[in-house]
């Protein structure tokens, strides 16, 4: 099973994009 082609990979994508803009912000912890 690739990780890739689950529902689950796109949430986590665009969860890891809104959390890293995030510690940009903030000082790119």
């Amino acid at each position: 099973m690739n990780i890739a082609d689950t529902p689950y990979a796109a949430n986590y994508n665009s969860f890891y994009r809104s959390l890293r803009k995030r510690t940009l912000l903030q000082g790119g912890l």
